[in-house]
């Protein structure tokens, strides 16, 4: 793997969680364990050997691999991330330090453009698509995987006024987001945003899946809530409500309805 700068790499408001922070590593890992399945299985049958990915925002970089995986000796993955340290080494992988919201994609054309959990985070989300648009080969896809707005719901744990909590975080933590400039509504919204910015044969599916305590899923709650304390006491999830949130998520006997993942994927139609 190689890891390249590019650009002005000044942190930027826009990008809701740090890639430094102490809390990066289990927050990005449960991320992938929460999201990865759904991921793979959408992706495997669209990436295949011999073709070039971009993926925007890797994070921990388990789907960084994945795609390298998928695309063999003669394919290639780029990842862009403000902050790519975690990021494995891999001989198909370049790592590049890019900021989304002021650098424009790099003109190389690629056959896939992946993002999850990104675009809803970036208030230039049309601007990237349109980008991607515009650099995509003939019969290459973007794809796009994102939580809904609809909020996950608690219905079990052992936990007294563990649904009351969990409820008041997620209401602190959306009034978080939307200080970031995060569009609640994208994920729902995705096909719209993908046809404007001229994708042909837009299919959008959705999940939904059960969190259980002390899973990967419950396991990012955690994580998140801790890096963005401040933040969400700010709102009022103040310290003991905190305290309690990580009881209720370590709970084995929690069970959570979780967020409904949106995946949406548009084609540039090969020439004729």
């Amino acid at each position: 793997m190689t890891t390249t700068a590019s650009g002005d790499t000044a942190p930027s408001p826009a990008y809701f969680l740090d890639n430094g922070s102490d809390q990066a590593p289990g927050s990005l890992h449960a991320l992938a364990g929460t999201l990865d399945g759904i991921t793979f299985s959408w992706l495997e049958s669209l990436v295949g050997p011999g073709e070039d990915c971009v993926e925007l925002g890797p994070g921990a970089g388990t789907l960084t691999m994945w795609l390298a995986r998928q695309v063999g000796p003669t394919g290639s993955v780029l990842a862009l991330d403000l902050d790519p340290r975690h990021v494995p080494a891999h001989p198909r992988v370049t790592a590049r330090v890019h900021d989304l919201t002021r650098e424009p994609l790099p003109a190389q054309p690629a056959h896939h453009y992946i993002a999850r959990l990104v675009l809803a985070h970036l208030t230039n989300r049309r601007e990237l698509l349109v980008q991607a648009r515009q650099r995509q080969r003939h019969g290459g896809r973007f794809t796009t995987i994102d939580w809904g707005r609809e909020p996950a719901k608690l219905i079990a744990s052992a936990v007294v006024g563990a649904r009351e909590t969990f409820d008041d975080y997620q209401s602190a933590l959306r009034k978080v987001l939307a200080g970031t400039g995060n569009d609640g509504t994208f994920a729902e919204n995705a096909v719209h945003h993908m046809i404007d910015a001229g994708f042909d044969e837009v299919e959008q599916h959705r999940w939904s899946t059960t969190w259980n305590g002390g899973s990967a899923a419950t396991d990012l709650v955690t994580a998140v809530s801790i890096e963005k304390a401040v933040d969400l006491a700010a709102h009022g999830f103040g310290p003991d409500q905190l305290a309690r949130l990580h009881l209720v998520m370590a709970d084995p006997d929690t069970s959570i309805i979780g967020n409904l993942t949106y995946c949406t994927t548009g084609r540039v139609r090969a020439a004729s």
